[in-house]
């Protein structure tokens, strides 16, 4: 399993697939979720863009415009089309976030 099928989704009522009364955990039977904070699995585009940021990240590129400039280089376009910019990768990295 690559993401949490547990976590709350946005729009869904909280609580039935949460810890409580009845749903303690037996350390000898549990099933960890090696992705916990996962929702769903990587699309495409998030599994290229995580790649290209890696690969800025190590050559120790952090600025967000410095990080947009190599993304419109070599990495994935925005998920929009177009080029990457300061606004709009900051708002899919928030995206991504959420």
């Amino acid at each position: 399993m690559d993401f949490n099928p547990f976590l709350h989704q946005p729009g869904e009522a909280p609580g039935e697939a949460k810890a409580g009364p009845d749903a303690i955990e037996d350390p000898a039977t549990v099933h960890n979720v090696v992705w916990q904070t996962r929702p769903a699995p990587l699309t495409d585009h998030e599994r290229r863009l995580a790649k290209a940021l890696t690969e800025i990240f190590a050559r120790e590129i952090w600025e967000l415009s410095a990080v947009a400039h190599e993304l419109n280089q070599a990495g994935p376009p925005p998920p929009e089309g177009g080029h990457w910019t300061e606004t709009g990768l900051a708002a899919e990295l928030a995206r991504l976030a959420a």
